[in-house]
């Protein structure tokens, strides 16, 4: 009677072999998450740059900033700014901000989407009751000021 050798892995081998592959690729996803997480905020601060250069370039233009059209109702997405017939101004206030993220459930992002003059602006951070994903920039008036100045609208 011959014996017959098997050759091969047993299953504690394999069994090693899957959790060693597991560590690297954990090892490799972590960054990678991370990373991505960075290129969002990279690509949401380079379209908010944007806004503000097209928003400084519409006010060079016409010696103010646009007032932002209607959400709902009357004149709503037509595609013009909704002032208020009797005073002048716009009729709505809007805080220009981007978000990446779950709807807003922390205080300051909550104070950010309520569409008053009143805005939050600080670090991210994914800590839970506070998270806080949103990305503003400020219009100093003198730099609007002086960007209208220097096209000849102002003196």
């Amino acid at each position: 009677m011959t014996k017959h050798h098997q050759s091969g892995f047993t299953w504690i081998e394999l069994a090693v072999a899957i959790f060693v592959i597991a560590l690297l690729l954990g090892n490799i996803l972590v960054p990678l998450a991370a990373q991505v997480g960075t290129r969002q905020v990279a690509e949401t601060q380079k379209t908010m740059d944007e806004i503000r250069d097209a928003l400084l370039g519409f006010a060079a233009t016409n010696g103010y900033l646009p007032c932002p059209d209607l959400q709902s109702g009357a004149g709503a997405n037509d595609g013009t700014e909704d002032i208020d017939a009797v005073t002048g101004l716009c009729s709505t206030i809007t805080v220009i901000g981007s978000t990446r993220g779950p709807p807003a459930t922390s205080t300051d992002e909550l104070e950010n989407a309520d569409n008053d003059r009143d805005a939050v602006s600080r670090t991210l951070s994914n800590v839970a009751g506070a998270e806080f994903d949103d990305v503003l920039f400020w219009l100093p008036t003198f730099i609007l000021n002086n960007r209208i100045a220097s096209v000849g609208i102002l003196p």
